[in-house]
């Protein structure tokens, strides 16, 4: 293993499925086994990385058993494509065996489709399609990324979509009672949207460092790119990574007690020419309910 991040490659083999035509699009079946390999990755906040490992769920090999989730080949932009709708996409082409898929979580920003998400989800993709919380499975370009905070800007063609504000990480109190929904590992967990809560254990991140929040919310593989999440239901950071065990142990003896990390929201702000606002939640149901609307799945193909 090398590198600072312990991160795995996700080798699909896909096969055309049986069943009929999705939003024009065909669809697929993957087939996902239990072994699991290992390659690196990196981005630059700090020097600490090799004691963070990324959340992106890029890992499994395939032999075994099925998990039915909808991929499409969708023709997708460069990194520095502008602002403004996403290309229509080619029909789409049979993918060929042993494609690398990697599997993320984002989350819409605004109404028309702007969604935050980390480049370290999309890093090097050559395809990225989004699945809503609506079943809609949409073609997505880059219109931002930033790989010294691991953020980046997607954009689907869509109108009418719920999405979340912000609230200043400036505002963040240690202890805060926070929550994120993503989709982690959905191969075993399913592709229905997971909750998980804790707190803000610290308003710094590993050594020190101004850009991430430390957390006790629990993340998997899948969880990456998700919004952290207030109580008024508005967004405080994105989920990023967590603790490699290997390297705590390594450099401590000891295993790392649930410690994450989340980059804080007024970092993905700087990356929005607008940020639309919404009266925030009366009360934790309508915050979940309003999250879990926003939310999104990222699929990339490598």
């Amino acid at each position: 293993m090398s590198g600072p991040f312990s991160v795995g490659e996700l080798m699909v083999k896909i096969r055309k499925s049986d069943g009929p035509v999705f939003d024009g699009c065909q669809i697929w079946k993957n087939g996902f086994g239990m072994s699991f390999g290992c390659s690196s990755a990196e981005f630059g906040m700090n020097n600490n990385r090799q004691f963070m490992q990324v959340n992106h769920y890029s890992g499994l090999s395939a032999i075994g058993k099925t998990w039915n989730a909808t991929l499409i080949e969708p023709q997708v932009r460069s990194a520095n494509a502008g602002r403004h709708k996403p290309s229509v996409p080619s029909p789409p082409r049979p993918l060929a065996a042993d494609q690398k898929i990697g599997l993320g979580s984002c989350f819409a920003v605004s109404s028309d489709g702007y969604l935050v998400t980390n480049n370290h989800v999309i890093e090097g993709a050559k395809l990225i399609y989004v699945r809503t919380s609506k079943g809609e499975a949409l073609p997505a370009s880059v219109v931002a990324a930033a790989p010294s905070t691991d953020l980046a800007i997607l954009k689907i063609d869509v109108r009418n979509m719920p999405y979340l504000s912000f609230a200043s990480s400036k505002n963040v109190s240690l202890g805060e009672k926070v929550f994120t929904i993503g989709y982690p590992l959905a191969h075993m967990l399913g592709t229905d949207p997971k909750y998980t809560e804790g707190v803000v254990s610290s308003k710094s991140g590993l050594g020190g460092e101004a850009v991430t929040f430390q957390i006790t919310v629990p993340i998997q593989p899948g969880n990456s790119g998700g919004p952290l999440v207030n109580q008024q239901g508005q967004v405080v950071g994105v989920i990023t990574s967590t603790a490699s065990s290997i390297a705590f142990f390594r450099e401590s003896g000891n295993m790392p007690q649930n410690i994450n990390w989340a980059v804080k929201s007024d970092y993905a702000s700087l990356l929005l020419d607008e940020i639309p606002s919404r009266t925030p939640a009366k009360g934790r149901k309508e915050a979940i309910k309003n999250t879990e609307e926003a939310i999104c799945m990222v699929l990339t193909k490598r």
